[in-house]
């Protein structure tokens, strides 16, 4: 396999990785239980915001053919065909003879490279996002099914990962809630009085 296509593996491991961790982040801070659409469209927000930093990233996506763009442009200038290295001489506008190929450089196409990078991005986000969601429901609706049923399950847990929380069953209403700081000192707690 190439180094581009590692390259690709590589940065979409990363990508959704990170999209998976902060969707869990922002899940759990929300302290929902099954929520409805219109919460998982803004916890979906909320994590392609946490993602901006990745946005960085995804010029690696076209590594190779920046490097292949910026090794034909040096070639250019140094009298060498474009794609075999053949010598042509400065100037020289023909195709090579060697092995025929257009000696003048296609300009990089910013608009192209941005869009590319916008939409890598977004899907890796929403693919992250789906997978923790997927992950979040299952969780849940085990938990609250224990708890309808009667099976031996404890009042509280844990959320599975990568949500951050707990899970807590309230006998009172019958339902599931959601906990995100609860057992855990926060920056945030000032009933400390520290």
């Amino acid at each position: 396999m190439s180094v581009s296509l590692w390259t690709r593996i590589l940065l979409s491991a990363i990508l959704i990785g990170w999209s998976v961790l902060s969707y869990g982040l922002v899940r759990g801070a929300m302290e929902d239980v099954l929520p409805g659409a219109g919460d998982v469209l803004a916890d979906i927000v909320m994590t392609m915001l946490l993602m901006v930093p990745m946005l960085f990233l995804t010029p690696l996506w076209f590594l190779s053919s920046l490097s292949q763009h910026s090794r034909a442009r040096k070639r250019r200038s140094q009298g060498e065909c474009c794609e075999c290295g053949h010598p042509l001489g400065v100037g020289f506008d023909q195709p090579c003879p060697e092995c025929g190929s257009d000696q003048r450089l296609k300009p990089i196409e910013t608009r192209r490279l941005v869009v590319g990078c916008l939409i890598i991005w977004l899907c890796a986000g929403l693919i992250g996002s789906g997978i923790t969601e997927t992950i979040a429901r299952m969780d849940e609706k085990s938990f609250i099914h224990a708890h309808e049923h009667g099976l031996f399950h404890p009042k509280s847990r844990s959320r599975a990962w990568p949500l951050w929380g707990s899970l807590k069953w309230d006998e009172a209403t019958r339902s599931a809630k959601g906990s995100f700081l609860e057992g855990r000192s926060s920056f945030l707690d000032f009933s400390t009085g520290l």
